[in-house]
């Protein structure tokens, strides 16, 4: 099924949709306290998995709803209280929102340079140099907020960096796998030295929620707005990218030819935000071939 609905629109989106309703709702209030930019949650809510319209005050976002569970990303707001919305068949939902800006981030370009060395998330130098100062500050202010968790799923990976590396391809032999929209880092086992030559070549389908696309990934006008917080900023969500070592990430798509310029294991992974890889579904094969 075609999505029309972007990964983006959960957190920031202004829309025409009208969240009126015709006839009085049962009303249930909820009390919750966030940040721009932070992963917000609530539990135990009698919703059917899917995504809803929501807003707060006379900003329109989605919602995604699974198992019970609505997750969102807090809009960029000033501080004060919010009154947000979204209802679901006989039930209006709202949800007293206090808004508080703790994120203060002196030097963006630094904190980000600091947090990649830390961990790897998928984000380089290279990357972050190339960013404007407000995305650097709006992206520097995502990781802050969501430092714990985001650090808590990027570690439960990192324990496999290079440890599966134990495959060299001579020149002209393939090797085929899958890669998993769902895991931040797809390890491919193979070992590649700086000045290799490999051509990576991706079949399938994988869904962004409800969002089918192929390794090429997809684009929208709205949804880059907010392409910054991209693990791969500059290129579309849900394309397939590859990294060596964790050092520099390659696009990759359906097909593409790399040559090393770093030696390491072969990685991939779906270019999303991080925090939301629990709502991706499917995996893609891909095959690399040495040529060089």
């Amino acid at each position: 099924m075609k999505k029309t609905i972007n990964l983006l629109l959960v957190f920031i989106l202004v829309s025409n949709i009208s969240c009126n309703k015709e006839t009085l709702l049962e009303e249930k209030t909820i009390f919750i306290e966030g940040n721009p930019f932070q992963l917000m949650e609530i539990a135990n809510l009698d919703l059917m998995d899917g995504v809803y319209d929501a807003n707060i005050n006379d900003v329109f976002i989605k919602v995604i709803a699974q198992k019970g569970i609505v997750k969102w990303i807090m809009p960029e707001m000033n501080d004060g209280e919010y009154r947000m919305i979204f209802p679901k068949q006989d039930t209006n939902y709202k949800v007293n929102v206090l808004i508080k800006n703790n994120a203060v981030i002196e030097d963006a370009n630094a904190y980000l340079k600091d947090f990649i060395n830390e961990v790897d998330i998928g984000l380089t130098a290279t990357q972050i140099a190339q960013m404007t100062a407000d995305s650097q500050l709006k992206y520097a202010k995502f990781l802050a907020i969501n430092r714990d968790e985001i650090l808590k799923n990027v570690r439960n990976e990192i324990q496999h960096k290079n440890s599966a590396c134990s495959t060299t391809l001579s020149v002209n032999q393939s090797i085929s796998l899958n890669v998993l929209s769902e895991k931040k880092w797809n390890s491919s086992g193979i070992c590649i030295t700086a000045g290799e030559v490999y051509q990576i070549s991706a079949s399938g389908i994988w869904t962004d929620w409800c969002t089918d696309t192929d390794a090429n990934g997809y684009s929208d006008c709205l949804m880059d707005l907010f392409g910054f917080l991209r693990r791969a900023p500059n290129h579309d969500w849900f394309k397939l990218m590859a990294s060596i070592g964790r050092q520099k990430n390659y696009p990759i798509g359906i097909s593409q030819q790399i040559t090393a310029t770093e030696s390491g294991q072969l990685e991939f992974y779906a270019n999303d935000v991080l925090g939301f890889y629990w709502n991706n579904i499917g995996s893609i094969g891909v095959t690399v071939t040495r040529v060089y």
